[in-house]
């Protein structure tokens, strides 16, 4: 794929070996949907992707959590013939993202400063801090990656119903499966929710000094912030998918960081010696000059990450951490995944969101909500995809009036004809859904198409804001085999979109 073929999709990565793993794993997903494989396959290439993704940040408890991800999601299927994928849907939306960086900042190095990205601080308690490609590659695969990963929780209702119609048969009926999450989670709950709700009373403020960390969070609690908060606690007693996921990645990384022990040694907080045979090894506060010491123990990684360990709180790395990681982009990733599935319906005083308070988000929500194609639903995951070919993605980055840069991105899907038994397949299970949620059933796999994208502008709208000023656009438009279903446009431009001058040949 031409978006992969470019020089700067390097930029992202710490190393050439990551690169060609990361690059090599993108093609091979986006070969299975070309060559029409077996969706368990494309699954299965997912994960080995997802894992490696998080061995290069040196996460590994994340390594491993997709791999049950998709063995619950698998049990999943069997809820209903309407229920749809999410792990291809996770790798899908973190691919649109990548894509449009790309784009983006092909155009014009600026995009950084309306993404809300700068490089790391030195402060930063690692041997090398993120520059800007890095961290925002790391701030989107916190977002994009995890931001369904609590979806088997919405679904517990469906489990139980499920297994209370099969044991029916036998006169036994269950209660509901209790959901008991770990001791103190109030208090937990509370200091995360409180958090993301001065984050979002403010959005992304960047802080003028470098030194300091990025962004600004409000001192004090505002009337947004403490809605945001109410809003918070309602939905995770309404166990609102978002929500969880979000408090499951502060508690992940908060148990790796800051209250636990990291597994890798090298990204152990506050680590001052090891242990070797009863010598201590000291290590300087400067972990580039660890390497150089630890050459003289003769073990390898593995060996040095099993050896006894001395710490120092003193040296104040958790507190650095805290301030210039945690409460920065751990909170960032984590407040756009709470938001992305709340209901604007219910909570209008939050919607819209402006990509000039919060781009992560507002991106996060677009791509989530545009993920159309290669999403398998039905009974079985080999079962039916609706939408086949991803979308031609083009972005330009336009100096607008009063010396403002824009962000303009056109999305186009050319979708292919369906054959006749296949065509049948998705109206049945498209009618289905439909009927449960008391919309307007198709008649036709052309109008089933323009129900389905105008039920998504229509979402898009509602949540996102494209007020004049709004430094980001967007153009969707819809085909089948070229053409226009209905024989009419299926369209979307979004109301601050600037049409550009059309180019003149002398």
């Amino acid at each position: 794929m031409e978006y992969l073929a470019g020089e700067s999709i390097k930029n992202f990565f710490k190393d050439g070996e990551e690169a060609r793993e990361t690059v090599e794993g993108i093609k091979r997903i986006l070969d299975d949907f070309v060559g029409r494989r077996d969706p368990n396959e494309t699954t299965r290439d997912v994960i080995e992707f997802l894992e490696k993704i998080w061995r290069h940040f040196s996460i590994e408890k994340f390594t491993r959590i997709f791999v049950d991800f998709a063995g619950a999601e698998k049990a999943l299927y069997g809820l209903g013939e309407t229920y749809r994928d999410h792990l291809i849907h996770v790798f899908n939306v973190f691919f649109m993202g990548i894509v449009v960086f790309l784009e983006a900042l092909k155009e014009d190095d600026d995009v950084f400063k309306l993404l809300r990205i700068r490089e790391e601080s030195e402060k930063v308690p690692f041997p090398t801090r993120y520059n800007k490609w890095r961290r925002l590659y790391h701030l989107w695969c916190l977002t994009s990656t995890f931001h369904d990963i609590a979806i088997p929780i919405d679904h517990i209702k469906e489990i139980d119903e499920g297994l209370n119609r099969l044991l029916g048969y036998f006169g036994i009926e269950t209660e509901r499966l209790p959901l008991e999450f770990p001791f103190m989670i109030q208090s937990d709950v509370s200091r995360y929710s409180d958090l993301e709700a001065r984050f979002f009373a403010r959005g992304v403020v960047m802080n003028e000094s470098e030194e300091m960390p990025s962004y600004k969070l409000s001192e004090t609690h505002t009337a947004s912030s403490l809605y945001f908060r109410s809003v918070l606690n309602a939905a995770m007693g309404r166990r609102d998918h978002g929500v969880i996921g979000a408090y499951f990645l502060f508690r992940s990384i908060e148990e790796m960081f800051l209250s636990g022990k990291n597994p890798s040694f090298r990204y152990d907080l506050d680590l001052s010696a090891l242990v070797q045979n009863d010598k201590v090894v000291d290590l300087p506060q400067k972990r580039l000059e660890w390497d150089a010491i630890l050459q003289k123990c003769d073990l390898n990684e593995e060996e040095l990450n099993k050896l006894p360990r001395v710490y120092d709180l003193g040296r104040g790395e958790t507190r650095t951490y805290n301030d210039y990681v945690f409460e920065q982009d751990v909170t960032r990733a984590a407040l756009a995944i709470a938001l992305h599935n709340l209901d604007p319906n219910s909570y209008p005083k939050i919607f819209p969101i402006r990509f000039s308070k919060l781009p992560i988000s507002f991106l996060l929500i677009l791509f989530d909500e545009l993920q159309e194609f290669y999403r398998p639903e039905g009974f079985v995951l080999t079962e039916i995809v609706r939408f086949q070919e991803f979308p031609q993605i083009d972005v330009k980055v336009i100096h607008h009036v009063e010396n403002e840069n824009r962000i303009q991105i056109t999305i186009i899907f050319n979708l292919e004809k369906l054959s006749g038994v296949k065509e049948k397949q998705v109206m049945n299970k498209y009618n289905e859904w439909a009927k449960k949620e008391q919309k307007h059933e198709a008649q036709t796999y052309e109008e089933l198409i323009s129900s389905t994208w105008n039920n998504m502008f229509e979402t898009i709208q509602r949540k996102l804001s494209f007020e004049k000023r709004e430094p980001l656009e967007i153009h969707i438009k819809v085909k089948v085999e070229g053409k226009d279903p209905s024989c009419r446009a299926l369209e979307f431009k979004s109301p601050n979109w600037t049409d550009l001058p059309k180019a003149t040949s002398s």
